[in-house]
């Protein structure tokens, strides 16, 4: 009895519709969270502009004398200033209860659906199992019917001797015929059934003895035991799916190609997968232009895509910052986003200028001394002190050259301030590499305090050590309280709740990479 090769056909249909399905409420919780994002940046934003302008208002008030009519009309304008700032802070603390509600409850979401993914995984491990079945049933039916087409051979054979030694009117013969009779029917069924297959397989295989191990290439391909072997076998069927959807309607209508139909999710699967893999395929591009391994990519670029949609970012504008600070500081791609999903955590995401700083002079944090996570606070704590723009990270690198360059103007402000010898040591512990601009900077703090500036003192050493950029961003010792600011720190309960939405969409990212990824796509 023939066995159907129809049961070769498990139902994956619905698998594949919730899979896509799921890509659905993804792709819908991540554009209500880039919604909520930008109106929390937007209310940020709001803030810093209102905080900077009541500082400006109060900064030109100290210059003014009391009573005069500007005095007065300065003074209305700083009392309007401070409502507005009083009432931005009110719809931020609003904004910020309803984003951490809503960051708390996504997140809870992303976890189900990375969950269920998992799941599916489980269900296509199951069915593994039967597809491994169904594939042994064809092997043995391919090799019964070698065996009868041996044996009938065999048969005829011996009955044609038979017949010829006159032995046709025997009971061997008779029986012998029947049992030849009994294989030829039995292999003509097989053999129809197989040719069938064979027939209409087309790219498949081009004979008996290649068709099996083409069936079981495409079966271990599309079903792996683990999310690596998902991504494998994407990688391996590409061909595969490509050449299914040009297949005749013939392969399609035999039980085998019905049922490998329904494994690739023709009409379901395949539109999920090639959709994936259009939208993927310029990030990727992007990070083999940028020299990341073709083995690193799809994870790499599941975490780049995690903090350019937590942070409402471009993907490009991530990746390349993310390469730059990579590339200065000697780490992975992926420890540099890490470090600047943190700083955008940590207040660069309300400054539009964040990324650019970063790109710009993260060679210079490096050769004054900062670390990677340094730098990002330094930029952050500037910011939050309305040094806005690059002014902060210009003054610095002014800095590095004055004190690296000792011109006359230099040494003789460091002199003025504290003295000879303290500038000599300090002079010579940079250009000899002893000691770092940074360490400069902060033992010309810890000298500051200790022996008390004049104003004179505060000008000359911002003019002379500082220069321009240092004059922009308010002065030496403005500079050294915004340094002293920008510790590195661990999040806050807000930050870290966006931090964990941030690594929700990673952990998704990478599931959904795994199920629908095909390498070199395109």
């Amino acid at each position: 009895m023939i066995v159907d090769l129809a049961t070769f056909n498990i139902n994956t249909d619905q698998l594949f519709q919730k899979l896509t399905q799921t890509r659905a409420e993804i792709e819908r919780l991540k554009a209500q969270q880039k919604d909520l994002q930008k109106e929390f940046t937007n209310s940020n934003k709001s803030v810093a502009d209102n905080q900077k302008k009541l500082n400006d208002l109060n900064a030109e008030l100290q210059g003014l004398t009391r009573g005069t009519a500007t005095y007065n009309e300065t003074l209305a304008r700083r009392d309007v200033a401070e409502r507005e700032l009083n009432a931005s802070l009110s719809q931020q603390a609003e904004i910020n209860a309803r984003y951490q509600t809503q960051l708390t409850q996504n997140r809870l979401e992303l976890n189900q659906l990375s969950n269920q993914a998992r799941n599916y995984e489980t269900v296509l491990n199951t069915q593994n199992r039967a597809t491994n079945e169904s594939i042994d049933l064809y092997t043995r039916q391919r090799a019964e019917l070698s065996l009868l087409q041996r044996e009938q051979r065999e048969m005829g054979a011996t009955l044609i001797q038979m017949e010829r030694n006159g032995e046709s009117n025997t009971q061997a013969f008779r029986e012998l015929t029947t049992a030849y009779n009994g294989a030829s029917e039995r292999a003509n069924e097989l053999a129809e059934s197989l040719r069938e297959v064979d027939t209409a397989g087309g790219n498949f295989t081009s004979n008996i003895g290649n068709y099996q191990s083409a069936l079981e290439d495409f079966k271990t391909a599309l079903f792996a035991g683990d999310t690596q072997g998902l991504r494998t076998s994407f990688d391996q069927i590409t061909t595969s799916i490509k050449g299914m959807i040009t297949q005749s309607l013939a392969f399609i209508a035999t039980p085998i190609g019905a049922a490998i139909t329904a494994l690739a999710g023709i009409g379901l699967a395949a539109k999920a997968v090639f959709d994936f893999n259009e939208g993927v395929k310029e990030s990727n591009t992007l990070l083999k232009g940028l020299g990341v391994a073709s083995g690193d990519i799809s994870a790499v670029r599941s975490e780049l895509e995690a903090t350019a949609e937590t942070y409402n970012k471009s993907f490009d504008e991530i990746a390349k910052t993310a390469d730059s600070l990579a590339t200065s500081y000697g780490i992975s791609i992926s420890e540099a986003n890490d470090i600047i999903a943190k700083g955008l955590a940590q207040g660069g995401g309300a400054n539009e200028d964040f990324l650019n700083q970063i790109s710009e002079y993260d060679v210079q944090f490096k050769q004054l001394g900062f670390t990677a996570e340094e730098s990002l606070a330094a930029i952050n704590a500037g910011f939050a002190e309305g040094v806005y723009n690059d002014k902060l990270p210009d003054a610095l690198k002014e800095l590095g050259l004055s004190l690296t360059e000792g011109t006359k103007a230099t040494r003789d402000a460091l002199v003025n301030a504290f003295g000879q010898t303290f500038t000599d040591d300090l002079l010579k512990g940079v250009n000899t590499g002893a000691i770092s601009v940074k360490d400069a900077l902060q033992q010309i703090d810890k000298e500051s305090q200790k022996v008390g500036l004049s104003l004179q003192q505060q000008q000359q050493l911002t003019a002379d050590v500082f220069r321009g950029a240092g004059e922009d961003a308010g002065g030496a010792l403005k500079i050294i309280e915004i340094l002293n600011k920008a510790q590195v720190s661990g999040l806050n309960e807000s930050e870290q709740a966006v931090e964990n939405y941030r690594e929700a969409n990673e952990r998704l990212n990478k599931v959904q990479a795994g199920l629908f990824e095909i390498k070199d796509f395109g």
